[in-house]
């Protein structure tokens, strides 16, 4: 059996993010601006939450930390079947890629259009 495609060679690694203390405002017109529909939530870098188009439009004001889902999210070495069955699964756009489980560390984005 071949082994699964690996993510490392689709990943974008300029990250569209925003932190938990930015506001629900900003982190809107960013998304606009910027056409993603999903925005990891960093701090100092590491990934510590995942907001959506759909969070921001529910949410009306306050920050990004009272909004944040639990970070959904891939290792740098994960297979291409693995990071679909993530999108699809939470409803993502775009899947944080992180360089380990143990650092959190997000090094980039793959989009879903990048896993088909």
């Amino acid at each position: 059996m071949a082994k699964e495609k690996s993510i490392s060679g689709l990943i974008d690694r300029k990250i569209v993010a925003v932190s938990p203390q930015t506001s629900v405002e900003t982190a809107r017109e960013l998304a606009k601006r910027s056409g993603v529909g999903t925005l990891p939530v960093l701090s100092h870098g590491k990934l510590v939450g995942i907001v959506n188009n759909d969070h921001l439009k529910e949410s009306i004001d306050g920050k990004i930390e009272k909004i944040m889902k639990k970070p959904v999210f891939a290792e740098r070495d994960s297979d291409v079947k693995k990071a679909r069955k993530m999108i699809i699964n939470n409803g993502l756009e775009r899947l944080p890629i992180v360089e380990s489980k143990s650092s959190m560390i997000c090094i980039g984005t793959v989009s879903s259009t990048d896993l088909i």
